[in-house]
């Protein structure tokens, strides 16, 4: 999903958030783009990651530091973890240029907005650091943002990945497979755009 969008618009600056120890930014420079990796280190890892693949910058996407601005902005498998969504994507839409695309991927279930799944009786994920929280976001937390930062939704793919109900639940499906609405789906796949 975020190659295709970055093929179809060939963006020259971006900006990964919350990084990691994944080899993402190094890939999309690869691809000819300039990027950023930024992560926030203290108060979510219990230890600091060692990223092999590209620096990492340290910067709360909640209180960012970064200036300028940004052709595609990338936000995979992150989202879900910050308790204040909406301050992050409102930096998301401060730091895209116009016209410039934001692509966002978190666990989803359309009508049920989960604050932690992780701690709900039939997680498969048991014994949770204690600074760690994974919410499930709903259409309505969607519809939200994009009402709320202008940021317009263009594109979206759903995914279901495991055999229950939420995230985690269930037996792990592998591959994922594509969803549709009316479909059980655990992953959202957005492509934003700056009008």
């Amino acid at each position: 999903f975020l190659f295709k969008h970055f093929a179809r618009s060939c963006p020259r600056r971006v900006l990964d958030i919350g990084t990691g120890t994944s080899s993402l930014p190094h890939l999309m420079s690869h691809c000819g783009a300039s990027v950023v990796a930024i992560d926030k280190f203290e108060g979510y890892w219990v230890k600091r990651p060692f990223n092999r693949h590209f620096l990492i910058v340290q910067d709360d996407v909640c209180e960012s530091r970064m200036t300028g601005f940004y052709d595609m902005i990338t936000c995979i498998d992150v989202i879900q973890h910050i308790p204040h969504q909406l301050q992050a994507l409102e930096t998301i839409a401060r730091l895209l240029r116009p016209g410039g695309i934001a692509i966002i991927a978190c666990f989803f279930n359309e009508t049920h907005h989960v604050a932690d799944v992780y701690r709900l009786q039939g997680s498969g994920v048991h014994n949770p650091p204690d600074n760690m929280s994974c919410q499930i976001l709903s259409r309505v937390d969607i519809e939200n943002w994009s009402r709320i930062t202008g940021l317009q939704i263009v594109d979206e793919e759903l995914w279901n990945c495991f055999t229950g109900e939420f995230w985690t639940f269930g037996q792990r499906l592998e591959p994922p497979q594509r969803s549709g609405p009316a479909e059980q789906h655990h992953v959202i796949c957005l492509c934003l755009a700056k009008p």
